[in-house]
Parts: C-alpha cells; sequence; structure tokens
C-alpha cells in the first residue's frame, strides 16, 4: 500500500519539500532549487531514491529517462506539478 501526502499548494512548499528530498538523497544542506542532479554527484542509486521518495511524498511517478534529460531541483518540481492530479 502506498502512502503519499497531498500534492503541495504552494510552489514554495513543493520546492521546499523537494530540496528536503535532494539533501537527504545526496547526505548534504547544499542543495538549492537550480542543483543539478549531475554536479552533485549522482548516481544511479541516488536517482532511484530521489524518484523512489518522490512517489511516496506525492504519489508522482516520473521515468529515471526523463528525469535525466534535465535533472535539476526546478524541473523535477515541474515534473511533479504535472504529474499531480488535478482538484
Amino acid at each position: 500500500m502506498e502512502h503519499h501526502q497531498d500534492p503541495p499548494k504552494a510552489d514554495g512548499d513543493l520546492e521546499a519539500r523537494v530540496v528536503k528530498i535532494w539533501s537527504t538523497a545526496f547526505g548534504t544542506d547544499d542543495v538549492t532549487p537550480s542543483a543539478n542532479f549531475t554536479e552533485l554527484g549522482g548516481t544511479s542509486l541516488i536517482s532511484l531514491r530521489l524518484l523512489t521518495s518522490v512517489r511516496r511524498e506525492f504519489g508522482v511517478r516520473i521515468p529515471v529517462d526523463e528525469f535525466l534529460r534535465e535533472s535539476t531541483v526546478a524541473r523535477m518540481c515541474e515534473l511533479i506539478r504535472e504529474r499531480s492530479p488535478k482538484e
């Protein structure tokens, strides 16, 4: 059974939650909205952790190949918004 929270209402809330997911996955507090997955030292294992955390937190599935095309916090926020259920 998947458990997830409701999609965020405000962009700032979404961004803060995604930054927290990335910070946890990378083990650093130096993550910003413009942070780039590759520049932070991203690996295939970290990408799976990020995408699994997003699925759990937001109930949204993002394909690995789509995430890796432009892998920044800001782009991940866009992908989450695009896939979140509309109210």
